[in-house]
């Protein structure tokens, strides 16, 4: 037993080389790492902490890290809680409070974009989380819904936080609790206000604010809440469903939404595609996002390298958190696909 109360598992028994995992686990340590662990649905196989303050932007940083009295770090996880997110909207749905073809100035009233009244309108909950709402970085109309895929570093995709506490009639960390992170002994994880960004602008130029000038939620967790996400995640697809989500919506979410970019589903990462469009790029990278891989991964992905790999077919749970190894690390980073080169987990 270990500090998480989880069971270990030796890698051997879970079909993992054990020198592969000294290799990765040594190169997720150099690469300004706060953990790496990487859980089965038996125990956990890998359990690594390391205090580390490099790689966040400064100690004033929104995705700086806390740590806890056993020196475990606390996180913003960035865009990986797309995915929490998403999950939610799957409960939601399985609720009947929304359908993914609901209009979104429906369940919330108008003005939530810098879109007109009728551009706006014709957005839906689905549009939001394929990344096809046609919005810009800044909230603003760019093309008709459904037209492009582009990866939202604004305001857009977070409507969906204010999406949820309308439809449900409750604020947003009382539904998570209830919902999500209380079933699941999640007790490290919850939304908090990100502090205002001068000029409301992140790091890259885009929105950081809602159009009313509200500043969105990060998601701050702990490894291993994100495993006890991930293993969920994991149950759910094998067809043990610890989640209470619709199945129906949950199937659509772990496959291709689009056409235009078939390595991404409901705000979730797809590995096994033919190719993939990463944040902030026009031209399609060809073939699955992590080559050595398993085809059936599934990913959470958020800046500086934060990670929640899922991999049912192996049964297995990866997850990093940390600063970033590079100067930028955004989903099909290098850094990704050098993890797995060295976890060696592809089986054919």
């Amino acid at each position: 037993m270990n500090a998480s109360g989880w069971p270990t598992v030796e890698a051997k028994a879970v079909g993992i080389d054990t020198g592969a995992l000294a290799d990765a686990a040594d190169f997720v340590r150099q690469n300004n790492s706060t953990c790496f662990l990487v859980a089965h649905a038996s125990g956990l196989v890998c359990a690594e902490h390391w205090h580390c303050e490099e790689g966040f932007g400064g100690d004033k940083s929104p995705l700086a890290p806390t740590f806890t009295d056993d020196d475990r770090s606390l996180e913003d996880v960035a865009s990986a809680q797309k995915s929490v997110v998403s999950v939610l909207v799957g409960i939601a749905v399985e609720k009947g409070l929304l359908t993914v073809t609901d209009s979104v100035t429906d369940l919330i009233g108008p003005g939530w974009s810098h879109a007109s009244s009728s551009q706006e309108s014709e957005i839906t909950v689905q549009h939001l989380l394929t990344m096809t709402s046609g919005l810009d970085h800044g909230g603003r109309y760019a093309e008709p819904p459904g037209q492009v895929w582009m990866y939202n570093l604004g305001p857009a995709w977070h409507t969906l936080k204010r999406v949820l506490p309308a439809v449900a009639g409750k604020p947003l960390n009382d539904l998570l609790r209830e919902w999500l992170t209380g079933p699941l002994g999640m007790t490290e994880s919850q939304f908090v206000e990100r502090p205002v960004v001068p000029e409301g602008r992140n790091a890259i130029g885009a929105s950081s604010v809602h159009p009313d000038g509200k500043t969105f939620e990060g998601f701050v967790s702990s490894g291993y809440d994100l495993v006890r996400f991930g293993q969920a995640v994991c149950s759910a697809v094998r067809g043990e469903d610890e989640l209470g989500i619709s199945s129906d919506y949950f199937q659509e979410s772990l496959k291709p939404s689009t056409d235009l970019n078939p390595s991404y589903g409901y705000l979730w990462w797809l590995n096994g595609q033919a190719f993939s469009l990463a944040p902030a790029q026009k031209e399609p990278n060809q073939g699955p996002m992590v080559p050595s891989a398993p085809d059936d991964m599934v990913s959470a992905l958020g800046a500086l390298g934060r990670a929640v790999h899922v991999i049912p077919s192996r049964q297995l749970v990866v997850v990093r958190m940390g600063g970033s190894p590079s100067e930028q690390v955004l989903a099909g980073s290098q850094f990704g696909v050098t993890l797995f080169d060295r976890l060696q987990l592809r089986t054919d």
